[in-house]
């Protein structure tokens, strides 16, 4: 687990927590420990967190609940990221989602901006 997750939050965090709680974030990551560390913060900073370790598990997450961002590694089983990300926006069944594909694991304060910002890019409030 990262240092200072558990930290206690101040109360000017408390709001942006409360600011972020109806984003909904989809994170694939096939690496376990990552795909939890990254879950913890982002929760951590408000967003409701579903998660999945591949593709497939992320197509069943998406159909259950569509999420506002799917935030995923390019080097994922069964498919790149890109071509999850080509996919699911060639569907047209599927509601409009912002997806994030990452090349690497994100330190929290780049990982916070990033959603922030491609949130922002897709109208959804950061």
């Amino acid at each position: 687990m990262m240092k200072g997750l558990l930290a206690p939050q101040h109360p000017a965090a408390s709001a942006e927590h409360r600011k972020h709680e109806h984003i909904h974030i989809l994170l694939v990551e096939p690496d376990e420990e990552q795909r939890e560390d990254t879950r913890l913060e982002l929760r951590q900073a408000g967003y409701q967190v579903a998660a999945a370790e591949d593709a497939v598990v992320a197509g069943h997450r998406i159909l259950e609940h569509a999420p506002d961002l799917v935030l995923c590694r390019a080097d994922m089983p069964y498919m790149s990221g890109a071509e999850f990300a080509a996919a699911l926006q060639a569907d047209p069944t599927l509601p409009r989602m912002a997806v994030l594909v990452l090349e690497k694991p994100l330190v929290r304060d780049e990982l916070l901006e990033t959603v922030a910002r491609e949130l922002e890019l897709y109208g959804r409030p950061r």
